[in-house]
């Protein structure tokens, strides 16, 4: 997998959507901005990370915290955008699944080799 492509077009589209919840949820909760807002942080701070896996090694644990970095930005931030556009909260139901891919993909950096 070529994490840096992965990573370039994450971070963009973080950028670009935390531009959408600047200048276009106005008609919003101030929970939901919020929501928001964590939800594009969270997937930039993981884009960053997704960023430096080229720097390592090959490995089934490069591997492991690129999948679910990817996963955990899907699952996290996608939920999360999905039930602010969507006005059903139902839909923010795999937020604590990215959450623990988030986790675990952290976890697997420890097992990394420069």
């Amino acid at each position: 997998m070529v994490w840096h492509v992965v990573a370039a077009l994450s971070g963009a589209s973080g950028v670009g959507l935390g531009a959408i919840g600047a200048h276009r949820l106005k008609n919003k909760t101030e929970k939901e901005k919020n929501d928001w807002n964590t939800a594009t942080r969270y997937q930039l701070i993981h884009s960053l990370a997704l960023a430096v896996l080229p720097a390592y090694q090959r490995s089934n644990a490069r591997t492991a915290a690129g999948v679910l970095f990817t996963s955990g930005i899907i699952l996290f931030s996608g939920s999360i955008y999905t039930y602010i556009l969507t006005d059903n909260i139902k839909m923010s139901g795999a937020a604590p699944l990215g959450g623990m891919a988030f986790i675990a993909g952290w976890l697997s950096l420890a097992l990394l080799k420069r």
